[in-house]
């Protein structure tokens, strides 16, 4: 039997870092890809035990992107499921990404 999706969750973070190169999975073959990251401040919605969250990047991030932006408060859906802990994050999963007014 199939499990029913996640429903889908409203998120609020304020961004505090970005790195290039978060994380890199080296390949059998001797290939490897990097990874960039943004690690939030998880504003909304509260989860005990949790106030951080790694959005993950499989691609260059452009440096005006509000991913980067440093102080920005962003709102954006995920599956709730996402929010569990060790849950791996990649930016595609964020949908309708928006940066709060007011906010760098």
């Amino acid at each position: 039997m199939r499990r029913a999706a996640a429903p889908d969750i409203g998120v609020r973070a304020r961004v505090l870092g970005y790195s290039a190169s978060a994380a890199i999975d080296d390949y059998a073959d001797g290939t490897h890809q990097r990874f960039g990251a943004t690690t939030l401040e998880l504003l909304a919605p509260k989860r005990p035990g949790r106030s951080m969250l790694t959005i993950y990047h499989d691609g260059p991030v452009d440096e005006r992107s509000p991913w980067r932006s440093i102080g920005s408060v962003l709102s954006f859906v995920l599956s709730e499921d996402l929010l569990e802990e060790g849950a791996q994050v990649f930016a595609a999963a964020a949908r309708g990404l928006s940066v709060e007014d007011g906010t760098p």
